[in-house]
């Protein structure tokens, strides 16, 4: 759906575009902070750990921990704070992985950040 809408945006330019919206926030009387930031990640929750470059369009096929990594990266590191997520398949093991693998693991990562703070 995202190709015949052209709304797919490469990752490589997230980063500018959270910038490009911080910027209109300060401008508009904003903080960056309050505008909510919305990432959909399409992919597959695989069960070996898989290399994962965030580059083009590409699905990002990996295990809960590269998932959980990615998801705290782009938290941390770009701004993001909500995610989607899109699997490439309609399997219920892709949902079960999401929830009972995923988000416990990348709440795992902010307690240990938040420990450390």
């Amino acid at each position: 759906m995202g190709r015949a809408y052209s709304a797919l945006l490469p990752y490589e330019k997230w980063q500018a575009t959270q910038d490009i919206i911080s910027a209109a926030a300060i401008d508009a009387g904003r903080k960056p902070g309050d505008i909510m930031r919305m990432a959909q990640l399409v992919g597959t929750i695989t069960e070996a750990a898989g290399a994962v470059t965030l580059r083009g369009e590409e699905p990002i096929r990996t295990d809960a921990a590269g998932w959980a990594r990615i998801l705290f990266d782009l938290a941390t590191e770009t701004g993001f704070d909500t995610f989607v997520y899109w699997p490439e398949t309609s399997d219920e093991t892709q949902l079960r992985r999401w929830i009972g693998d995923v988000v416990p693991a990348t709440r795992a990562l902010w307690t240990r950040r938040s420990s450390r703070s």
